[in-house]
């Protein structure tokens, strides 16, 4: 009985594997930064793998008030931290090697604002050789104000906070990405 189920399990995962296409490339924008992306799956579902380096442009506003007086700071800081991220992309129109529409659900882990949650909307193209993946969407990091704060702090060697700080769309951050995988 055991050799049964064990061939069973052996043709199964054969016959799934050519459902299954596994193919690599490089991502260019602040999806995964720049560097590469890997997907595996079905025309159907997609799991998604991605890393780089993804530059962070940070415009803070700082107000300070002592002795009466309140002055307003503007600080630019560029950070370039790495990033690392999965996705699930769920097919919602295109048939079979033709242009595809799909979702993307996700998380992200970047070195600066810590873990994100999101999602957006990919369009692969499909060639003769390779695709190309355009993707857009939205990342939710809870903690991002306050790990950007504390690295503003270190940094400059202040201890601002959250009252005298702010940023815009540190929280929340727009995504787009451009793959091209073979």
């Amino acid at each position: 009985m055991q050799k049964v189920s064990l061939i069973l399990i052996v043709l199964s995962l054969l016959g799934l594997s050519s459902l299954i296409k596994a193919q690599i490339g490089v991502n260019f924008g602040t999806e995964y930064g720049f560097g590469i992306v890997a997907q595996a799956g079905s025309e159907e579902i997609k799991l998604e793998a991605g890393g780089g380096i993804n530059p962070l442009l940070v415009v803070w506003r700082i107000t300070t008030i002592g002795f009466g007086v309140s002055s307003d700071d503007t600080e630019i800081k560029l950070y370039f931290p790495g990033v690392i991220g999965a996705r699930l992309n769920l097919k919602l129109s295109g048939e079979e090697d033709e242009n595809r529409l799909g979702l993307k659900l996700g998380i992200n882990y970047n070195t600066t604002l810590r873990t994100g949650y999101g999602g957006g909307l990919a369009y692969d193209m499909i060639g003769k050789k390779n695709r190309i993946v355009i993707s857009g969407g939205v990342m939710v990091f809870p903690k991002a104000d306050d790990e950007l704060l504390d690295r503003l702090n270190e940094d400059e060697g202040t201890s601002f906070t959250q009252d005298e700080v702010s940023a815009f769309l540190l929280d929340i951050q727009p995504f787009v990405g451009l793959s091209i995988i073979w």
